[in-house]
């Protein structure tokens, strides 16, 4: 195989990994419920590495730095908080049972 193939292929596994990392990073029920696709990005992710490469590294730069990862991650970021306020406002026991 061509040594650039190969390295503009390579280059495209770094990207699709980063992305694939960072994209499971998020439940999939904040996926859900916000109305994004983890299915469309993945299969958008594959397309572009099977494109020898370069593109995949664009989709990860588009991931990154685009809107619906702020908003996956703002939602997650609020649900985390949500959650950590509600353990913290529970009523602590301060005596034994028996």
């Amino acid at each position: 195989m061509n040594p650039v193939l190969t390295a503009v292929f390579g280059v495209g596994l770094i990207g699709l990994t980063w992305f694939a990392i960072d994209s499971t990073r998020i439940p999939g029920p904040i996926w859900y419920w916000s109305g994004h696709s983890r299915a469309g990005w993945w299969t958008a992710a594959l397309a572009c590495v099977l494109a020898m490469g370069i593109p995949a590294l664009i989709l990860a730069f588009v991931w990154r730095f685009g809107a619906a990862r702020r908003s996956l991650r703002r939602e997650m970021d609020e649900l985390r908080e949500s959650a950590h306020l509600r353990r913290s406002s529970r009523p602590s026991s301060t005596g034994s049972v028996a």
